[in-house]
C-alpha cells in the first residue's frame, strides 16, 4: 500500500514537470482539443453549460453561447494545466496586480482582509500572486479528489505560495480564519458555488442556495471585504484586478446584515462574471435546474444595467 502511494506521488510530480516544460502554444492547443472532446463526449454537462449561459445571456444567439461555452472549457483546462505545472513552475510572482494599493491600504488597519473571489480565469494564480506580492494568503477550499490527489493539490498550492483552509464539519476552518486575520493576513472566499442548506438568494435573477460564510465572518470581525479577479492573457500570463473595499452596512440585526451583505456579494460576482464570461466556470450546476427558466426567473428580473448599482 505504501509503495502504491509512493508511485502515485512520483506520477503526480512527473505530470507537474511535463506541464511545466510544455510551450504555451502547445498548452493552448491541448486545452482547445480537451474542450472540444469534452463538449462532444459529455452531452449532459454540455447541456448544463449551455443552459447556464442561456439563463444569463438569453438574447445571445445560440452559436455565440456555444462559443463562450467552448472558451470557458478551454480556460478551465488551461487552469488545470497551469496549476499542475505550478508545482515546479511558480505562476504568482509575474502576475501584475492592478489596484493592489486597495489591499495594502486595508491591511494598515491591522485587521486582515477578506477577499471576494469567483471561479474566473486561473483563480489559483490569483491566490498565489496576492500571497507572494501583498501578504500571506489563505483560501477556503473543498477537498479535491481522493486522498493522494488532494495531497498533491495541497503540495502544489504550497509551492505556489499560499495556504488552503479545508472546509469541514467542525470549527477548525473558522479558527484558522480568525487566527489568520489576527495576524493581519488575507483570507479568500470563492463564493459562487451552490451551497446545500444555505438560504436561497438571487444570482443573475434566479434563486439559488448561496454560501453566507464570508458575510458571517465579516459580521464577526472588522476585516474589510475586497473583490478580486484575474483574467488570462495567454497561457501562463495573467492580469489580476483588485476593486475597492465594499461599503457594507452593519446594524443591530446580525441575520439581516448577513443576508444583505451576501446579496451584495452576489451582485458584485455578477459583475465579475460579465468581465470575462469566456473564462468563467460555467460547468458548475449553480442553480440546480429543475424547472423551466421562465418558471425559475425572479419577479425582479436581472439586467446588466442593475449591476452598476452595487
Amino acid at each position: 500500500m505504501k509503495r502504491k502511494a509512493q508511485v502515485k506521488d512520483i506520477a503526480f510530480r512527473i505530470f507537474s514537470g511535463l506541464f511545466a516544460l510544455m510551450p504555451a502554444f502547445f498548452l493552448e492547443a491541448l486545452a482547445r482539443f480537451c474542450s472540444l472532446l469534452f463538449f462532444r463526449l459529455f452531452p449532459m454537462r454540455r447541456r448544463l453549460v449551455l443552459k447556464n449561459l442561456q439563463a444569463v445571456f438569453p438574447l445571445l444567439p445560440p452559436d455565440e453561447r456555444e462559443r463562450i461555452a467552448l472558451e470557458s472549457l478551454k480556460s478551465f483546462a488551461l487552469t488545470c494545466f497551469e496549476t499542475t505545472a505550478g508545482g515546479l513552475k511558480p505562476i504568482g510572482q509575474d502576475v501584475p496586480i492592478e489596484g493592489a494599493a486597495h489591499l495594502r491600504e486595508a491591511l494598515t488597519r491591522g485587521k486582515g482582509a477578506l477577499l471576494l473571489c469567483t471561479h474566473l480565469g486561473n483563480w489559483e494564480a490569483l491566490a498565489a500572486a496576492i500571497s507572494q506580492q501583498v501578504a500571506p494568503t489563505h483560501v477556503i477550499v473543498k477537498k479535491v479528489g481522493d486522498g493522494r490527489f488532494d495531497q498533491f493539490v495541497v503540495w502544489v498550492r504550497r509551492r505556489l505560495g499560499y495556504e488552503a483552509i479545508a472546509k469541514g464539519v467542525d470549527q477548525a476552518p473558522a479558527r484558522q480564519i480568525f487566527k489568520a486575520l489576527a495576524r493581519n493576513e488575507i483570507v479568500g472566499f470563492v463564493m459562487d458555488q451552490y451551497q446545500h442548506g444555505a438560504p436561497e438568494m438571487l444570482f443573475f435573477g434566479y434563486p439559488t442556495r448561496t454560501n453566507t460564510g464570508l458575510a458571517t465572518i465579516w459580521r464577526r470581525t472588522e476585516a474589510p471585504v475586497i473583490p478580486v479577479l484575474i483574467e488570462r492573457l495567454a497561457p501562463h500570463r495573467h492580469r489580476a484586478v483588485v476593486w475597492p473595499p465594499l461599503a457594507l452596512e452593519r446594524s443591530s440585526d446580525p441575520v439581516g446584515d448577513i443576508e444583505r451583505a451576501t446579496g451584495q456579494f452576489n451582485r458584485v460576482m455578477e459583475k465579475m462574471v460579465l468581465f470575462r464570461p469566456d473564462q468563467y466556470f460555467w460547468l458548475h450546476d449553480r442553480w440546480k435546474w429543475k424547472q423551466d427558466l421562465q418558471q425559475r426567473k425572479s419577479s425582479a428580473p436581472w439586467s446588466i444595467a442593475s449591476l452598476h448599482d452595487v
